[in-house]
């Protein structure tokens, strides 16, 4: 997490947010979900550390700018990559501008192009927006990180996203079909660190 800035975040597995105030328990951090309902950022309300984000939900996390490193997301246990769906719904029925607030639900990269092809005609502009703490830039190709939070723009009559484990990309193998089961993680991974070993 970078201090001063709101990262754009979710998780492989649902899970509370105490792990932050635990290691962090002098500094401020705040945490925000988006309003699907209405489309917007819910900045009346301030998530707690005993409120749970469900996998595959990107929130945003701003850590106070006294905190001068890295915030980590500790894993001792054994995520099962599995497939998973996202559905939301929305007052909203323009085209163009009903937002869903994603992450990448796995411990591996994923294809922008795979997360596309599995979902046709349910992203708007074949496009998912990514968030570098201060921007939003869009991105029709290349990966999204493990941790790493995103935005897609979805049509009036889509209300589903599907993830699927084909759609993670294998560095080593150069392949992203490789089949894969699970994957046993007992480290401390930073927020922001390279991509996990996916082969």
């Amino acid at each position: 997490l970078t201090d001063a800035k709101w990262n754009f975040v979710g998780f492989p597995t649902s899970r509370d947010l105490s792990f932050l105030t635990a290691s962090n328990s002098t500094q401020d951090i705040w945490a925000i979900e988006f309003d699907h309902s209405n489309n917007i950022w819910n900045t009346t309300q301030y998530l707690l550390s005993s409120n749970v984000i469900n996998r595959g939900e990107g929130i945003f996390v701003f850590p106070d700018g006294a905190i001068s490193k890295t915030l980590f997301y500790t894993v001792t246990l054994s995520i099962k990559n599995a497939d998973l769906n996202i559905s939301h719904s929305s007052s909203n029925t323009n085209n163009g501008n009903r937002w869903y607030a994603l992450a990448n639900p796995f411990t591996c990269d994923i294809s922008i192009n795979k997360l596309k092809d599995k979902n046709q005609n349910r992203i708007q502009g074949g496009v998912v927006y990514t968030y570098n703490g201060t921007t939003f830039s869009t991105q029709s190709y290349g990966f999204i990180q493990p941790l790493q939070g995103f935005f897609i723009n979805v049509p009036q009559n889509n209300t589903t996203i599907d993830f699927k484990l084909d759609e993670i990309y294998y560095q080593e193998a150069k392949s992203e079909t490789a089949p894969i089961d699970e994957i046993t993680l007992d480290v401390v991974t930073a927020l922001n660190a390279p991509t996990i070993d996916c082969t």
